[in-house]
C-alpha cells in the first residue's frame, strides 16, 4: 500500500483570556483542507453543571478541554502512522478484522484501541510462554509451604496435617493434567476451562470439591500475586472457576439455606463393628487393624492416629500399657493435649499388635493417595454383597485413565456418598458406646473424647439401637474375631 500524502498539521490548541472570560482556541480543517480556528467559552457549561463561572473555574475548564483535544490528536496521529505502515489485508483478514471490531465495540467504556488490545494479548502470550511448567511451580509452592509447616525444623506456622492435605490436592491436580497429556503445560497456559474440567472430574461431594477449589485457588492466587514483580501470570485462571461454580451452585445454596438442622452422624451397630474388625484383621499387615482399634476403642481422630504413628518411639512416648492410658499431645486436627483411658479389651488389642509386631497405622504416601486404606474403607463400610469388590474394580479402571460408563459413574457416585456418611465413624461409634457403658456420664465422655458439650450432644446421644450392646462392645477381644 502506498503511503498516504501527509496533510498539513493543525496548530496546537491554546488557552488564553479573551475579554472577561477564559477560552480555548483550537483548529479544524475546512472543506478545502485549510486550518480554521474556533474558540470555545465555558461560562454556560459551568452554569449547566451548577458551578459558579469564576475566572479560575473557566481557566481550569479551558485547560482540561485543551488537554482532551491534544490527547485525541495524539491518538489519531498514532493510528494514522500505524495505518501508513500497514500492508494490504487479505479478504480473510478483513473479515476477521470486522469481527474483532464488532466484539471490541461491545465494550461499553474503553480508553484503549483495538491495537492496544492486540499488543496486550501479545505480551500475555509472551508471559505465558516464558513461565515455568505447572508441575515445577507446584513443587516450589509446596516447598515453601513445607518450610512453613515446620516439617524440617521446629516452626509451626502451618499444621503438618494442613500441609499434607494441600500437597495431596495439588499433586492430584498435576496428575490430572498428566493424564490429559498436558503434563508439560506451563503455568501461564492453564485456563479456567482446564481447571473447571478438573474440578468436574472429581468423584467427590460438593463440600470436598469446594475444599479442592479453595486449596488450588490459594496456589494460583499466590502465582498471580500483583505484589510479586517476578510473577509469571497476570490473569488468575481461578477467577473463571469461581464464577462458574457460583452460578452452578446457586440453586443448591438456596436449597441448603432452608435446612435448619444438621443430620446426626452415622455410627456402627454391634454386628457392624464385628464386621469392620474382621476386615481390619485381614488387612492387619497394612496397618488397618491398628488404625481401627485406635478409633473403635480409644476414640482417637484419624489425624491423631496417623501423626502419632509417624513419631519416633511412639509406643514408649504416647502409649502407656502398664498405666492403661494413651497420651495425645500436639498431634492431629486439634493439636491439643488429653489423656485417654484404656478399657481392658483395648489393652488386649494393643498388646496383640505389639506381640505380632503389627503396624499401628497405614503408611501415608507422598502423593496423598492411600490405596490400601481406600480398599479397607470400601470393604468395611459397603455392607451389600459384591458392592465393595465392584467399586474397587472400577477404581482400578479409573486409575488406568479409562472413563466410566454412565451406569458405572452413577454406581461410583452412590458408593462415595454412602462412604461419606462413615466419615470418622470409628470415633463416633466409640463415643456413643462409651457414653452408654459409663452410666450416661456426659462429662466423662467429653473428657475422653476432647469435645465441647455442644458437639457431644450432637454426636453421641441416642444413636445406639440397643443401649445394652454397649457392654458387649467393650467385651470384644482379638480371640473373638
Amino acid at each position: 500500500m502506498q503511503p498516504k500524502p501527509k496533510r498539513r498539521k493543525l496548530p496546537k490548541p491554546s488557552v488564553f483570556k479573551y475579554g472577561d472570560r477564559w477560552v480555548c482556541e483550537y483548529y479544524l480543517f475546512d472543506e478545502e483542507g485549510r486550518p480554521k480556528p474556533s474558540r470555545k467559552s465555558f461560562v454556560r457549561d459551568l452554569q449547566r453543571q451548577g458551578q459558579e463561572p469564576t475566572l479560575e473555574a473557566q481557566r481550569t475548564a479551558a485547560i482540561n478541554y485543551r488537554d482532551a483535544i491534544l490527547k485525541e490528536k495524539r491518538e489519531q496521529e498514532r493510528l494514522e502512522r500505524r495505518e501508513r505502515e500497514q500492508t494490504y489485508l487479505t479478504l480473510a483478514e478483513l473479515k476477521e478484522a470486522k469481527v474483532a471490531f464488532g466484539i471490541f465495540n461491545q465494550i461499553p467504556s474503553r480508553s484503549k484501541s483495538l491495537v492496544d488490545a492486540v499488543i496486550l494479548y501479545r505480551e500475555h502470550l509472551k508471559l505465558a510462554e516464558d513461565s515455568p511448567s505447572l508441575k515445577h511451580c507446584v513443587q516450589v509452592f509446596l516447598g515453601r509451604k513445607k518450610e512453613a509447616a515446620g516439617l524440617d525444623e521446629g516452626d509451626q506456622r502451618l499444621s503438618p496435617e494442613t500441609y499434607r492435605t494441600l500437597r495431596q490436592r495439588l499433586n492430584h491436580m498435576v496428575g490430572y493434567f498428566e493424564a490429559q497429556k498436558l503434563g508439560d503445560i506451563k503455568l501461564g497456559q492453564v485456563t479456567s476451562k482446564h481447571l473447571i474440567g478438573y474440578f468436574e472430574s472429581l468423584e467427590a461431594s460438593d463440600r470436598t470439591r469446594r475444599n479442592y477449589v479453595n486449596d488450588i485457588g490459594n496456589f494460583f492466587n499466590d502465582a498471580a500475586d500483583p505484589k510479586d514483580k517476578n510473577r509469571f501470570i497476570n490473569e488468575n485462571p481461578m477467577d473463571g472457576v469461581y464464577v462458574y461454580f457460583r452460578k452452578f451452585n446457586k440453586g443448591k445454596a438456596a436449597q441448603n439455606r432452608k435446612k435448619t438442622h444438621r443430620k446426626a452422624p452415622t455410627i456402627l451397630q454391634l454386628d457392624q463393628v464385628r464386621h469392620v474388625l474382621r476386615v481390619a484383621m485381614e488387612a492387619r499387615e497394612e496397618g488397618m487393624l491398628g488404625f481401627t482399634v485406635a478409633g473403635l476403642f480409644l476414640g482417637m481422630r484419624p489425624s491423631e492416629v496417623v501423626e502419632m504413628s509417624e513419631q519416633d518411639d511412639f509406643w514408649e512416648r504416647f502409649i502407656k500399657l502398664e498405666e492403661g492410658i494413651v497420651r495425645v499431645d500436639g498431634v492431629g486436627k486439634k493439636r491439643d493435649q488429653r489423656i485417654i483411658l484404656m478399657s481392658d479389651n483395648c489393652k488386649a488389642w494393643l498388646q496383640y499388635l505389639q506381640e505380632h509386631q503389627l503396624p499401628f497405622c497405614y503408611q501415608r504416601k507422598k502423593t496423598g493417595i492411600h490405596l490400601p486404606f481406600a480398599t479397607f474403607r470400601a470393604r468395611a463400610f459397603l455392607f451389600e454383597d459384591g458392592q465393595a469388590d465392584k467399586l474397587i474394580k472400577l477404581r482400578r479402571k479409573r486409575r488406568a485413565h479409562n472413563p466410566y460408563t454412565p451406569e458405572e459413574k452413577s454406581f461410583v457416585t452412590a458408593c462415595n456418598k454412602q462412604l461419606g456418611a462413615y466419615e470418622d465413624v470409628l470415633r463416633h461409634t466409640f463415643g456413643s458406646n462409651f457414653y452408654y457403658a459409663n452410666g450416661y456420664d456426659k462429662n466423662k465422655t467429653i473428657e475422653q473424647m476432647g469435645h465441647s458439650g455442644e458437639v457431644f450432644v450432637e454426636h453421641y446421644r441416642g444413636l445406639l439401637n440397643n443401649p445394652k450392646d454397649a457392654e458387649a462392645y467393650f467385651e470384644l477381644y482379638p480371640d473373638d474375631i
